[in-house]
């Protein structure tokens, strides 16, 4: 991990640059976010091989210092979680599950590089592992190229995560996001934006204009962000407009985007996380739930909370912090949101529970178990029907399946 300023500066046999809150926070989601990823894909018993290729294009120098400690950067959190994730699957497993994966640390400081070198020779683990790390001094951009073609021939899934963890907002641009994501079948890639750079720089000037050139927006996407920006509460709006346009430029199905919580950081660092099927979408939730209060969002509890519509002026000023109080408010949202959501289907084409979270996830920080809660409530209520596959009705005590249809009561509620 990277960052311009002087504060972050490796230097060989220098004290490690020390930590800001907000790094700190990156690097907890990071990791809770590797540990959740990792149980859900090796789930299946049967299971005896993994391969994933895990990429940090900003690598930095490995370590930090924290309150008088070290603290491990992204590339050891990466080598960490696979050796936790082998340890933890195969406790009590009859099949050994062998995880073979690849680690590429890039890096354009030299001077990091070399104290990442060394940091990882200082480091435990298996000389297989180390012989499958592989280091670059380069620009993410000139070395994503290469690495992904290489990914692409090492494994025909292309099961992969890319950490784009730049310091501002210019060093990602969207080409680079879209190749990653065209390229490989099963990769996910997650990249920090300084949001608040943007917002407060933007404006119609050529230097803005031109730093806006990477995210490929057209000269009306630029007038409709800046008309958003000019409006009342224009961070929320801007910011809202501004993740959509990149979602749909990057052409990714899903992305979710939360602010990391820091006084530092003044709520304005976004940590947008790219992916293809819904469960990943759902497991980075659970991650951002998992560090609690680091993460935070405005707007409302339930499925609008990440959407962008420029009428919701009710939305604005509500801060969400994935703190014990937000269940509640989630839970409340989703048991009105999800009635309304399903009036749009009838009973030939009421959705599968794995339908509705397609449908759902992607604008909301709701978990697949905080969607199981609320439905439960609402099917406990009769507020909604839940059939089988073979269209009979769900025994209330019965868990919920993915291909359990959802649907409204067929003859209303009597009371």
């Amino acid at each position: 991990m990277r960052n311009k300023s002087a504060q972050f500066v490796w230097r060989p046999g220098a004290e490690p640059p020390r930590i800001e809150a907000h790094t700190d926070a990156k690097l907890r989601l990071l990791g809770a976010y590797l540990d959740r990823y990792f149980d859900v894909v090796c789930a299946l018993p049967h299971m005896d091989v993994l391969r994933i290729a895990l990429v940090d294009a900003f690598a930095g120098g490995g370590l930090y210092w924290r309150e008088g400690s070290p603290r491990i950067g992204s590339p050891l959190v990466m080598i960490d979680a696979v050796q936790r994730a082998v340890a933890r699957i195969n406790s009590g497993r009859r099949k050994p599950l062998r995880i073979e994966a690849r680690f590429y640390f890039v890096d354009a400081d030299a001077s990091a590089m070399e104290h990442l070198k060394i940091t990882l020779a200082a480091t435990d683990m298996p000389q297989d592992m180390r012989e499958s790390i592989s280091l670059r001094s380069s620009t993410a951009s000139d070395a994503l190229p290469a690495i992904v073609r290489e990914i692409s021939a090492w494994t025909r899934s292309g099961r992969s995560i890319f950490f784009l963890d730049q310091c501002g907002y210019t060093d990602v641009p969207n080409r680079d996001v879209r190749l990653i994501y065209q390229s490989l079948p099963k990769s996910e890639v997650v990249v920090t934006y300084n949001f608040g750079a943007i917002y407060d720089y933007m404006n119609d000037n050529a230097r803005f204009l031109a730093a806006m050139a990477p995210f490929e927006f057209s000269s009306e996407h630029l007038l409709m962000l800046l008309k958003e920006r000019r409006r009342q509460a224009g961070r929320f709006f801007a910011g809202r407009l501004l993740g959509q346009m990149l979602k749909s430029n990057i052409g990714a199905r899903f992305a979710s985007r939360f602010f990391l919580h820091s006084d530092a950081a003044n709520r304005d660092m976004w940590f947008v996380h790219y992916s293809k099927v819904p469960r990943s979408r759902l497991v980075m939730s659970e991650a951002h739930w998992a560090i609690k209060n680091s993460s935070i969002t405005q707007g409302a509890a339930g499925l609008d909370m990440l959407g962008f519509s420029p009428d919701w002026e009710n939305q604005i000023g509500l801060d969400f912090g994935f703190e014990y109080t937000d269940e509640g408010r989630i839970h409340t949202a989703l048991m009105a949101d999800l009635p309304q959501l399903l009036d749009q289907f009838d009973e030939s084409s009421a959705p599968t529970f794995d339908t509705l979270l397609v449908l759902s996830a992607d604008n909301t920080a709701a978990t697949e178990g905080q969607f199981n809660k609320a439905l439960r409530s609402l099917e406990s209520e009769r507020e909604i029907e839940v059939l089988t596959p073979n269209g009979g009705r769900k025994k209330l005590d019965a868990q919920l399946r993915p291909q359990h249809r959802i649907l409204l009561p067929r003859q209303g509620k009597l009371f």
